[in-house]
């Protein structure tokens, strides 16, 4: 998973420029897993509004469109 990758990569430049080199290993790891939470959700919700709009592409649901 070329995505993973790039995002843990993202991740850990984030940790090291927010906490610094002298923070604590607890303070590192709990901002850590908060990004990759972060990042969780927002392909989550990528994920579910590209299987909203494929809905409503079909054609039974031609009239939940908006105008």
């Amino acid at each position: 998973m070329l995505n993973l990758h790039k995002s843990e990569d993202l991740i850990e430049a984030m940790v090291i420029v927010t906490c610094g080199e002298a923070s604590s290993a607890q303070a590192r790891h709990l901002y850590r897993e908060t990004l990759r939470s972060l990042v969780r959700l927002v392909k989550a919700e990528h994920s579910a509004e590209l299987q909203f709009s494929s809905c409503l592409n079909a054609p039974a649901y031609q009239h939940c469109k908006p105008h």
